[in-house]
């Protein structure tokens, strides 16, 4: 099965959690805290200094103590 919610994704790069936030209800329907910081910026791509709005996958594994 499949849920799809309608929402927000939330990055705060400095405190290492990504959020998001249903718009239907209003609730945070997802928070993952303790990533390393800062989290990248998944809109841009940097080469050679140079940015590029191609986009990058945040991929997240290994995750202990979840609930």
């Amino acid at each position: 099965m499949i849920i799809t919610i309608d929402g927000q994704l939330e990055i705060d790069q400095d405190r290492g959690v990504i959020y998001f936030h249903s718009f239907n209800t209003g609730i945070t329907a997802l928070r993952i805290c303790q990533l390393p910081t800062p989290i990248p910026d998944p809109r841009w791509i940097i080469t050679n200094g140079e940015a590029s709005k191609e986009g990058k996958q945040l991929d997240i594994i290994h995750l202990f103590g979840v609930n």
